[in-house]
């Protein structure tokens, strides 16, 4: 239907549309912890957490930072970037292909953030946003549990939630970060439920792709047992009655999108569409799933997109035109110079 032709796709956007992630970027590179400060304070905490991934994934590998800040923000900005970096480090590669030196130089930022956040809990306990970061320093950390749930416990009791730290939450609750797949559910349901929008029923839609990858990949070798629970799931999975249920979530969200759409920060319309869009896409339920990838346009998450159809760092605007293209939207292509 539509031909790429000489165009190339556009590049892809790791500020995911958030407009302050390169004045951020310029004063992280002149030490104006001022400007970076006042950035912070002025967003929703969703949107916040959002901004600092952008900057995250942007900002210098070797970045220094000063050795300390008089405000909480200054911290928790420092410490979700050091986050970052030591993810960078790490890489994207299964635990056991992860190299030793990778792994030396994570364990090393992961300290230095772990400080830094610290700092931050103890100057701002009811800021969302320094328990993201804080909980995915603890996946990194290998925090033993108690500790982990001490985090979530804290963060449950802050005014103002991010979905981002739901979603870490979710992420730690998974049975290959040492959860399980019951808690995960748990986990998911609960926040949807109490949730302060319907972009918070995003998280069920991640919990049904986690569940799918659990089932399809990480039970793959499993036991005889395990082997026959795979089976059983991914026969499920292709009836009418599963179609029905991602069906009524899609439906239980628009339903309600619609009239809160106004009042739902951006960087939660943007997780609820990327999670549902591609859980829709993955079921093959295509003409539910090109509104929510219209809207995403071109801010698609790598997660949960990259964990399908092939989409990599390298080339991922391309890999994403060919899921527009199968949905009946047009590419996103360079205007011609």
């Amino acid at each position: 239907m539509f031909g790429f032709g000489s165009k190339k796709p556009i590049d892809y956007d790791h500020t995911a549309g958030n407009p302050h992630v390169f004045p951020a970027l310029r004063a992280l590179k002149a030490d104006d912890w001022e400007t970076l400060e006042r950035l912070y304070k002025e967003q929703h905490p969703s949107d916040r957490d959002l901004w600092l991934a952008g900057l995250g994934t942007l900002c210098d590998l070797e970045q220094s930072f000063p050795e300390t800040h008089l405000t909480s923000a200054g911290w928790t900005i420092q410490g979700a970037l050091q986050v970052a970096i030591a993810s960078r480090h790490r890489g994207s590669a299964t635990a056991d292909r992860v190299s030793d030196d990778a792994a030396r130089k994570m364990f090393e930022v992961v300290s230095l953030a772990e400080k830094a956040l610290q700092h931050a809990r103890q100057l701002a306990p009811d800021d969302c946003s320094v328990y993201t970061a804080s909980i995915r320093c603890s996946v990194l950390g290998q925090w033993d549990e108690g500790r982990k749930r001490a985090l979530i416990r804290d963060m449950l009791k802050t005014p103002v939630p991010s979905i981002s730290g739901a979603a870490a939450h979710l992420t730690q609750s998974l049975e290959k970060w040492g959860g399980s797949q019951e808690e995960m559910w748990e986990t998911a349901k609960d926040y949807s439920e109490r949730g302060p929008n319907a972009a918070w029923l995003g998280l069920l839609a991640d919990a049904y792709l986690e569940d799918y990858l659990w089932h399809r990949f990480f039970l793959l070798r499993g036991t005889e047992e395990e082997t026959a629970q795979r089976e059983a799931y991914l026969k499920h999975r292709r009836t009418d009655e599963f179609k029905a249920e991602i069906a009524q979530l899609d439906n239980q969200f628009n339903d309600l999108f619609t009239s809160e759409k106004a009042n739902i920060p951006y960087a939660e319309q943007l997780f609820a569409h990327n999670q549902i869009g591609c859980l829709l896409y993955n079921m093959d339920m295509i003409d539910r799933a090109k509104s929510h990838i219209e809207a995403i346009g071109p801010h698609f998450f790598m997660t949960p997109w990259g964990y399908f159809d092939h989409i990599n760092d390298s080339k991922p605007m391309g890999a994403f035109n060919r899921i527009r293209k199968r949905v009946g939207l047009k590419p996103l292509l360079k205007e011609k110079t």
